[in-house]
This record gives structure tokens, sequence and C-alpha cells, in this order.
């Protein structure tokens, strides 16, 4: 059975992670590893030292390498939701008979050599949002169907040029090259918003380091990507002002603290508490969470009533460790939002050690979807790996690892699965 290899990274404000899967027809994709390093040389998702950034850009994939017995040379990198612009295009054809991918293929290509590029900008992505066959809409696929009219509902992703371009950069000297370009916001979607959820109008709002991300999927497609500069930065910038403390001690005591600073508050006999060998006052520790969280949240809300979409929003889905780490956030957002249908994300949900690799590993179940849907005629993938064999026993032994650590993987997309049907 032919397989292709799939590897994604996303860079951001701190971290760089990388994840390789493989594709084959008919079939989950098979997630194989994950790699994350802590980074420098970027700044709100935005590489702003591509020669600092490139060396735990390529620590990332050695790492990532080393770990599956892989060899890796074309990557799709994420994009953040900021320097994106997103426009909605509805494209039709008559059919011959049966749908066929090179139909499909036909609507995309038409669509990106009409379609007017802003200055600056360029086509980095185009989304199939959903069919429409003969006036039926379906979600998945119709490749395979009979029918006279294919509309394909698209969404159109133009990336700024000079920040692509940075990324193109990182690659340069570097055995790896840039094979695409996916919004990091449109691949996450796709793990967890299920078929049910996409028929009704729902929001994913991602909130980062420095960066929170919003999409609002409305009538089952793609309306609107925004982004709001606030993030847990500004958490661990006012803990460490207020504290007066070096900003990398903030940042610890925030991830330690966090989620017991509430149920602390009750506890009257000591005002402070020790925390990684420093006095942290409870209340003063709480005050500031709060108000930064109330504020990081105000403006998701004042963001979607600005853009006119918050009346029609049946739910929201809330990731990001930034704050969904914190004690008691349930019940925030819940108040925040209260008309709303509200899940929030964790690593626990997954059964993951470390959340930052969902973005990656979302980018390559997004790659292979295409390639099972559609792309499969016109992408030509021809890497072929092999663990290399020394002796017997050493083989042995990496095989078994591999495949343990191949299970764990695999059980991750299963509980992708699970969480979809348990949402809500």
């Amino acid at each position: 059975m032919q397989e292709f290899f799939i590897t994604a990274v996303d860079i951001g404000t701190h971290k760089i992670s990388a994840s390789i899967g493989v594709s084959r027809k008919n079939e989950d994709v098979e997630i194989l590893g994950s790699s994350c390093v802590n980074v420098r040389g970027v700044e709100n998702g935005v590489i702003s030292n591509e020669d600092k950034c490139r060396i735990y850009f390529e620590e990332a994939l050695s790492k990532l390498e080393e770990e599956t017995g892989k060899k890796i040379n074309d990557i799709y990198i994420g994009l953040p939701s900021n320097n994106i612009k997103c426009f909605e295009v509805p494209a039709q054809i008559m059919l011959e008979d049966i749908v066929k991918s090179k139909d499909v293929k036909r609507i995309i290509d038409e669509v990106r050599n009409k379609i007017k590029v802003e200055e600056g900008y360029e086509i980095c992505d185009i989304v199939i949002n959903y069919y429409k066959l003969d006036g039926k809409i379906n979600l998945n696929t119709v490749v395979g169907q009979e029918g006279v009219i294919l509309e394909l509902n698209l969404s159109v992703i133009q990336g700024k040029t000079e920040v692509l371009d940075t990324y193109r950069r990182l690659c340069k000297g570097t055995k790896y090259s840039v094979k695409g370009f996916l919004v990091n916001q449109i691949s996450l979607r796709k793990i967890f918003l299920s078929e049910s959820i996409l028929r009704e109008n729902t929001t994913l709002v991602e909130i980062g380091d420095t960066l929170t991300e919003i999409s609002v999927i409305e009538d089952k497609g793609l309306k609107e990507l925004m982004s709001i500069p606030l993030g847990g930065r500004n958490i661990t910038s006012d803990l460490s002002i207020c504290m007066a403390l070096p900003l990398f001690e903030a940042e610890g005591i925030k991830r330690e603290f966090s989620s017991i600073y509430r149920s602390s508050i009750n506890d009257k006999g000591n005002k402070e508490v020790q925390v990684r060998n420093k006095q942290v006052d409870k209340e003063l520790f709480y005050k500031v969470c709060e108000a930064r969280i109330e504020e990081i949240l105000n403006y998701v809300k004042n963001q979607l009533k600005k853009t006119g979409h918050y009346d029609d929003i049946c739910s929201i889905i809330l990731l990001g460790d930034a704050i969904t780490n914190f004690e008691g956030i349930n019940e925030v957002v819940h108040q925040k939002f209260k008309d709303k249908k509200i899940k929030i994300v964790t690593k626990n949900d997954f059964g993951m050690q470390n959340i930052s690799n969902i973005t990656s590993l979302a980018i390559v179940k997004e790659v292979h979807d295409r390639l099972e849907l559609i792309y499969e005629e016109a992408l030509n993938f021809t890497q072929e790996f092999k663990i290399k064999k020394t002796d017997e026993n050493a083989y042995k032994k990496d095989k078994e690892e591999l495949q343990k650590r191949e299970s764990e993987n695999k059980s991750i997309i299963r509980k992708f699965k699970n969480f979809l049907g348990d949402m809500f």
C-alpha cells in the first residue's frame, strides 16, 4: 500500500512544535511522533530574528527525526491568524457524470487564478468549507457521486508575503523545504469541530502566550479569522511587576500556583504561600490573574460583537494553556459567555503530557484529510523511509520502541474522535 509521510511545524512565540504522520488511503492518519523545543527569535508569533529561530527550528526537526527514525525533507508550516486575510468564495462547474478529484481541483485552480490578490499579499491556502452537489450540501467529500452541478464553498487565505518569506528563508541552508502553509486555526477546527457542531455557528478561541486567535464558523463556512495581541505573557508580566520578580520567575510561579490559586484564598491562616522558594501573596496573585483573565475574555467578547458575529454564535470552544490551567476557569468563562455553550479544552482531554504539540498534530491531520479527499491525484509524494538496521538485537529493540510510540500516538487520534462525540 502506498503511503505518504507528512511533517508539520508550528512556530510559536516561545516554542516550536513538529509532528510527523503517515497517510494511507482510506485509513486514519497515523501519528509517528512529535517534538517540542523552546525558541528565541519569535515575537507575537512572527519570526523577528531568522538566524536565532533557525537554530531551534532545526533542533525541533532533528529531534523528531531521531525519535521516529524518519528522514524529513518537505514540511508544512502553520500560520497564526495575524497577517492573514480570509475571503469566502463560492464556485461551481457542470459535471460530465460522477464527481472526480480533478473536478474539485479544477474549481480550486480556477478560483486561484481569478481571485484578486491584495498588494503585498499572496494566496497561501484555499480551504473547502463544504460541497454542494445538485443543491445538496455535504460537509464530506462527494468524489465518486453522480451529479450535474458541483459547487464548492471555499475560503481563500491570503498571507502577507514579507511574513511568508521569513518562513521560506528559515529553510535556507538547511535540508528542509516548505511544501505548503496552513492556518493553525483552520487545522485545529477539524479536530475540535465535529460534523454536528459544524452545522451550528461556532467560534474557536485559542489563547496563546502573546496572541489570542479567533475563528468564526457560520453556515458551515469559515466567516472570519481574527487575532488579539493579548495572552498568557500579559498575566506573567503583571505578576512580575506586582511581585517585583524577573519574568522567568513569575512565569514559573504562575504555572505552579495557578491550579490552586482560588481555593488557597479560603485558607485564612496564611496570607502568603511558598512557591518555588518564593513567598507569594495569595490575594495579590488572585487579583492580578483575575483582572487579566477578565480583560482577555472581554476583548474576545467585544471583538465578536464588533464584527457582528456574537449574537449568531451558538457555541464557543476555548483552548490554550495560557489560561485553561487556571483553577475555576470553567466558571469564569461560563459567567462571561452566559448565553453560549462552552467547552474548554485541556491536555487532560487527550491524555497528552504537552498540549503544545496539538497544533502541529492538527496540521498533519489536515494535510492527510486533503490527500484523502481531493489531492491524491494532484500531489506527488515520493518520500520513503526505513529504519536503519545495524544488528538484529538493536533493530528489534528500536522497532519495539517505535511500535510502542506509534501505538500511543494512535490513541491520541482515537481520543480526538471520542472528544468530538462528548463535547456538548
